[in-house]
């Protein structure tokens, strides 16, 4: 038997018994957020749970980039000042979570035009496309060819998301300035490119006092779809979209909210798109709290989202037909995260459970805003690793394309488990099983059980300075940074037939021995 036991316990300065109380209460989530520092305590009470596997079966099988990440276009914004893509740091961690889309979106991209002579006076002829003209960044070749460069040292494919509010006289796109972009990248055999049409286009109205409705958006994709049939060069170039807003939660439960977007786009564009596209952010980044990190309840509101946008699938295409759909742009909270939460150790909570969440429901792809800037940013401002880079390293490194039905039986909800397919690489042998998971209790840690016998190794993240707010990780009690030489250090591995899950901690144990029939 595999046994997740527990260790040392990591609590404040508070009593231990009015702690217990209050998760009793069911409100121990507000403890943290008062109280967001925890430390070494003395050991704590374990519980005890049983995992169960479906090893006979997979649920999906997702793409091979399933974890991909995102640049915002307001990087064009502020002309590159802060982010060099072509730092030394930047290509090993960038390629370190390959194979990968790097996606090349946001708000921003709204008002982008690429300019493929780097002079600004051959823009002037462009500046009546847009709605307003004072939203204007301009994409240079030269900022453009770093990318290209990124996305060939680190194994990249970029998915370009092309200035949908260029329109012309009769309020169509205007697809000139994309025309020049496709022809310069065509010139330059730049073949590594998927397309999109816009950023969030339900925020349109309050963004940019303009409205596109969901039947003209379809129409200007079906206009992107035929420039990119006619340019050979491109034949193997997805077209995705519309990448439309989350749907909204209100009094707990999921309603449509920008969901009559995506129904109208889907019926006209179903048979244009590649994926159907959609952004999810929990919380908004002014007002979260370290507490709605480490919150069950949050954690489900995406699951409840995920299966509206199911349904709208449905009401389209008939029940039970599926279509593939990616995770468009996600991070915690949005307006570029909460500052100083976003891109801690906390923050792993609401991203493990997002990755696990959209595996289990059949999603090809999760697009991580941002590999660099804003609150959410896997990579700091002097090009090193945050907390959220550790995690999904280790989710690129260990967690393979076939999710599998996992459940934990006697369950509060303090303890949420995924499980794949191990991904292929030396040491692991075909069946392997890779187990995710987090204990969210802070007062008890978990003793987890699965139904078959096999030993396992063991990858356990915890805060490097005993607080969830810690900027750096530890893994198997080893703080990670990049090497002096900018590698990526060797993780030391600890392999036995139990699983440390310590209160507010999350990790992946590996069973090497699972012999899953799915995953061979």
């Amino acid at each position: 038997m595999i046994v997740f036991v527990s260790g040392m316990h990591y609590i404040q300065h508070i009593n231990l018994s009015k702690l217990m109380m209050i998760a009793a209460s069911n409100v121990l989530f507000s403890l943290v957020s008062i109280l967001p520092l925890i430390i070494d305590s003395t050991a704590v009470p374990s519980l005890n749970y049983t995992i169960e596997i479906n090893r006979e079966r997979y649920l999906h099988e997702a793409r091979k980039d399933f974890l991909s990440i995102a640049l915002d276009c307001s990087l064009i914004d502020s002309e590159w000042q802060t982010f060099n893509p072509l730092n030394k740091n930047v290509i090993v961690m960038a390629k370190a979570l390959s194979p990968s889309i790097l996606r090349l979106g946001g708000t921003a991209c709204d008002y982008v035009i690429f300019n493929n002579t780097n002079n600004q006076h051959s823009l002037f002829h462009l500046n009546t496309m847009l709605k307003n003209e004072s939203l204007k960044s301009i994409l240079y070749v030269k900022d453009w060819d770093k990318l290209v460069a990124l996305s060939r040292m680190a194994n990249l494919t970029l998915l370009f998301d092309a200035n949908v509010m260029l329109r012309d006289p009769q309020g169509n796109w205007n697809s000139t300035n994309f025309i020049s972009f496709l022809k310069h990248n065509e010139y330059y055999n730049v073949s590594n490119l998927m397309f999109e049409l816009g950023n969030e286009p339900n925020n349109y109205p309050a963004h940019f006092n303009l409205t596109i409705s969901a039947s003209q958006l379809a129409a200007d994709f079906k206009t992107l779809c035929d420039i990119i049939s006619q340019h050979s060069f491109f034949k193997n170039s997805l077209i995705v979209g519309a990448d439309v807003g989350n749907p909204y939660i209100r009094n707990g439960e999921a309603t449509a909210g920008p969901g009559h977007i995506h129904t109208r786009f889907f019926e006209d564009a179903h048979s244009i798109i590649d994926a159907l596209t959609w952004h999810q952010y929990y919380l908004k980044g002014s007002t979260a709290k370290v507490a709605d990190f480490i919150n069950a309840t949050v954690m489900e509101t995406f699951r409840k989202q995920v299966i509206i946008v199911s349904k709208i699938i449905q009401d389209v295409l008939g029940a039970n037909q599926t279509f593939p759909v990616w995770m468009g742009e996600t991070s915690s909270a949005y307006d570029s995260g909460a500052k100083n939460i976003s891109n801690r150790y906390v923050a792993g909570f609401l991203w493990m459970d997002k990755l696990g969440i959209s595996a289990q429901y059949g999603y090809d792809i999760v697009i991580r805003q941002a590999l660099y800037g804003g609150a959410y940013s896997l990579i700091d401002e002097n090009m090193q690793p945050l907390p959220d880079f550790w995690l999904s390293y280790l989710f690129k490194k260990l967690v393979g394309r076939r999710s599998l039905e996992v459940s934990v039986t006697q369950n509060p909800g303090n303890i949420r488990v995924y499980a794949s397919c191990s991904r292929i690489e030396e040491g692991v042998k075909p069946g392997a099983v890779t187990i995710y998971a987090m204990n969210l209790d802070p007062t008890s840690s978990a003793r987890l059980q699965v139904t078959f016998n096999s030993t396992g190794t063991i990858y356990l993240l915890e805060p490097t300075d005993g607080t969830l707010t810690s900027p750096y990780v530890n893994i198997n009690s080893q703080t990670m940074k990049l090497t002096n030489d900018s590698e990526i250090p060797p993780i030391p591995l600890k392999s036995q037939d139990y699983f440390e899950l310590k209160p507010l901690t999350f990790g992946f144990f590996v069973l090497n021995e699972a012999k899953a029939v799915a995953c061979i």
